[in-house]
């Protein structure tokens, strides 16, 4: 049938090409400026005359007509069609609305470049659509619409929202050179982007580059993304003469069409490629939140260097990266919370490299259940709330991921530790910080050991003047390596890197308690004596050393010179022997002899316990000073 130019030309067809009851009925509707329901009103499941309406008169109808066809203003609301016939609506503008609810699309509506007031499909069946460059001045309906193909929407501008809510798209009917379902990469939109229980058996969702000022919702969404037909018989089926497209599907054969000639049994599933991604928002601005609460991807949910202006909710969200990254969002800009409670990350990487969120809501379980690793280099975020904040929970999120590839970051750490003391948990943050120099510490071992195989590996060359030279480098770094791995360890355990100034007490508590009991036994066994030439030339002296000659110094501590020197105690000896900033003139009074081996161990622990105590003081008053210093700042 020629192009017709007006509803006139259209009711004047004869024959076969007569227009029909439904068609009929659709003229009045318009040009009453009312709904017209065709049968009852449903999406019709076989073609009629009271349901058939060609995609012609459509085109006519929505343009407007001519002066002489008495249109309505308002547009085309139609329910319950079997439209048959391609409807071209490019580059046209239409008149008032477009609503073509439950109906039937026999072929695949093309409105690239159109301009509509309001497009509406909710309920409807169609194999696709083409609508690049579409603009839209309020909404985009397609709730509840079966799509037996692909949507593009390439660049289309929508001023109100876009919405498909539990639309489903039909695997056994993607265009398998198109690995997006719903294509709409620059799209505009001036509302919200609703997707809502979407269902998108095989082909991802994408909005890169995308403009939105309201919330794109994906709530209880389900899909699998890129997901392709893989022959698993590997036999080449391209002589086989199959008209149809088959596709194992939830136990059940489908057809695009019923001509089957040869049908060799033959294993196929569906499976995704390796790098498939479900969810593709590169670069996408995001004026409200973004909603993946109980959503089901099957494919990388890929934020890259998107925009979100309010949230980015996740809770119970469950995903599965299959082979390549479960959540890429590098460089991603949240300005509200982001929410990650209940989630599954049931495989693959979650990549947060550089990314700035307002704030952090999450859960231990999530991070633990998930199966792959992630990377927090250049992570920051504001604040944590509605989470755990001690440090141990916190070490133990930050423990789970602190390598990436084998390498240590240590900026996880260091940002952690800033939003805890900038939230007044100065100690959780401490803890924190001294955990990063530990694991520091052992990442710069690593790097020292590799270093010293490597060393050793090239001393065995047949060139022996470079194993010389490899050789006299050995040592070195030998020394290096280990020298450094014990001052690490020393500060370690004495501070906490600097961090944690109260271990210094605890190993000085220890220290004097031990050294205590060790110079109370030492005394009593007469190893500690005055420490004094007047006494031990004095006769009092060597008749203490005549009735005991074994602990002379118990005796003369107890006759009248004693008495009137220095008593001795054990505890304010230790004390004054490890605190160099002490004198408690204990030290002055008495010293260890070494007239036996196990007297001479004593005075031997004596310079020990003395250079320890130097130690951990200075330590203990650096660590302090820096911790208050810092805390000024």
């Amino acid at each position: 049938m020629a192009r017709l130019r007006t509803v006139q030309e259209f009711l004047a067809l004869e024959g076969d090409e007569a227009p029909t009851p439904a068609e009929l009925k659709l003229v009045e509707a318009c040009r009453a400026g009312e709904q017209c329901v065709l049968g009852d009103g449903t999406r019709p499941e076989v073609d009629s005359p009271e349901r058939r309406v060609r995609a012609e008169l459509l085109r006519l109808l929505i343009l407007g007509g001519t002066e002489g066809c008495g249109l309505h203003e308002s547009g085309v609301w139609m329910e319950g069609a079997w439209i048959t016939g391609t409807l071209d609506l490019r580059f046209v503008q239409g008149r008032g609305r477009v609503v073509l609810n439950a109906c039937f699309f026999v072929e695949k509506p093309v409105f690239d470049h159109s301009t509509l007031s309001l497009l509406s499909m909710n309920d409807s069946i169609f194999p696709g659509l083409s609508a690049s460059n579409l603009r839209v001045s309020s909404d985009f309906l397609l709730c509840n619409a079966k799509v037996r193909g692909n949507i593009t929407l390439t660049k289309a501008q929508i001023g109100g929202n876009a919405s498909l809510t539990k639309a489903h798209f039909d695997v056994d009917h993607v265009d398998w050179n198109d690995v997006s379902a719903f294509y709409a990469q620059g799209i505009s939109i001036g509302g919200s982007l609703i997707l809502q229980g979407v269902n998108i058996h095989s082909g991802s969702v994408d909005i890169n580059a995308a403009e939105i000022a309201g919330q794109v919702d994906f709530s209880g969404a389900k899909i699998f993304g890129n997901r392709k037909e893989k022959n698993l018989s590997g036999r080449n089926n391209t002589n086989q003469r199959v008209a149809a497209r088959t596709i194992r599907h939830e136990g059940s054969v489908t057809h695009e069409d019923n001509t089957i000639r040869v049908l060799t049994p033959t294993k196929t599933r569906l499976h995704s490629d390796p790098a498939g991604k479900s969810i593709f928002a590169q670069a996408a601005q995001i004026g409200g939140s973004l909603l993946l609460n109980r959503a089901q991807l099957y494919g990388s949910l890929d934020l890259n260097a998107a925009v979100i202006g309010g949230q980015l909710s996740c809770t119970r969200l469950n995903i599965d990266g299959h082979g390549g990254l479960a959540i890429n969002a590098q460089g991603l800009c949240v300005a509200g919370d982001v929410i990650l409670c209940e989630a599954e990350i049931e495989a693959g990487d979650i990549y947060l490299a550089a990314a700035q969120f307002g704030g952090l809501t999450d859960d231990v379980a999530s991070w633990e259940k998930s199966k792959g690793s992630a990377m927090l280099d250049g992570f920051t975020y504001g604040r944590i709330s509605g989470a755990p904040v001690d440090a141990e929970s916190r070490l133990k999120w930050l423990g789970r991921f602190s390598t990436y590839e084998g390498k240590f970051f240590p900026q996880p750490y260091t940002q952690l530790a800033k939003v805890l003391r900038e939230m007044g948990h100065n100690r959780a943050a401490r803890r924190v910080l001294a955990e990063r120099e530990r694991l520091l510490g052992e990442a710069q071992f690593r790097e020292d050991k590799a270093q010293l195989a490597q060393l050793w590996s090239r001393s065995q060359a047949d060139d022996q003047r470079l194993a010389q030279t490899v050789k006299s480098n050995i040592g070195n770094q030998w020394i290096k390596t280990w020298s450094s791995r014990c001052w690490n360890k020393t500060i370690g355990a004495l501070v906490g890197y600097g961090y944690l100034p109260e271990r210094a007490l605890i190993w000085a508590t220890g220290a004097t308690f031990l050294a205590m009991l060790i110079y109370f036994v030492t005394w009593r066994a007469g190893g500690i004596v005055p420490d004094s030439d007047v006494v031990m030339v004095s006769a009092e002296w060597h008749a203490a050393m005549k009735a005991d000659p074994v602990a002379p110094s118990v005796v003369w501590a107890n006759g009248p010179s004693g008495t009137h020197y220095e008593t001795f105690n054990a505890g304010a000896y230790a004390l004054d022997i490890f605190l160099p900033i002490i004198e408690l003139g204990q030290d002055a009074a008495w010293a260890s002899t070494t007239t036996s081996w196990p007297k001479t161990l004593v005075w031997g622990f004596t310079w020990g316990l003395q250079l320890f105590g130097w130690i951990v003081s200075a330590l203990g008053v650096a660590a302090i000073t820096g911790i208050m210093q810092r805390d000024r700042e």
